[in-house]
């Protein structure tokens, strides 16, 4: 997904002619229009918003709400836009969803192999900072996670507040990123990696940690 300043490229054409999108709490599957003549970033999140539709997407009550994961996701690709970038790799990842009581799914865990140390909650500068798989890695399963008798950190996702985590894996690879919104973010987070401070969101995935757990030996 490109938006030059004169384009919108997605294969996507707007119903009618239209400055401020007005789906904001409107059931997804509604059709999008906008009421004026759109700047590029408004094109652009409401743009990510039919993306996010069409790889299907549910919401409770098919409304989005201020701030949540698509929100965001779809703030990330609107500034990449902005900037020239391409915005396709944000949206082929897909942030994932938060995981409610309401719809009968429990809550995401992932497993970060190792222990609960600064530097391995912390992100690799450059190892960990480039690819669709940046950020801290983590899986869905610990048999992915860890080796037989090794250990790992088990993190519940819903409580990471500033963090998203992002399910990137393919067919039975169940990798999960854990990363902020935005690339220098990420990019100051490793820089924080053997430093002596802890990093805020260093910080935030410890307190996330539920329990240390340990692969049982073949």
């Amino acid at each position: 997904m490109r938006c030059p300043a004169s384009k919108l490229t997605l294969g996507l054409q707007p119903k009618m002619p239209v400055t401020r999108w007005v789906r904001r709490r409107m059931p997804l599957a509604s059709p999008w229009r906008f009421a004026g003549t759109p700047d590029l970033r408004t094109t652009a999140h409401e743009a990510a918003h039919v993306v996010q539709q069409r790889k299907g997407v549910s919401l409770t009550g098919g409304v989005g709400q201020v701030g949540d994961h698509y929100e965001r996701q779809a703030d990330a690709a609107a500034d990449a836009v902005v900037r020239g970038d391409s915005a396709e790799e944000l949206l082929g990842a897909g942030i994932a969803e938060p995981k409610t009581a309401a719809n009968d799914v429990q809550l995401m865990k992932v497993y970060r192999v190792g222990s609960s140390t600064d530097n391995n909650l912390t992100p690799r500068p450059g190892k960990d900072t480039e690819g669709p798989k940046r950020g801290l890695s983590t899986f869905e399963t610990l048999e992915e996670a860890a080796r037989p008798g090794g250990k790992a950190q088990e993190i519940e996702t819903d409580n990471l507040s500033n963090l998203d985590a992002i399910q990137n894996g393919s067919g039975s690879n169940t990798h999960v990123s854990i990363r902020p919104e935005r690339q220098e973010q990420l990019e100051e987070w490793a820089a924080a990696r053997g430093s002596d401070e802890t990093h805020a969101y260093t910080a935030e995935v410890r307190s996330a940690i539920t329990q240390e757990v340990r692969r049982e030996k073949k």
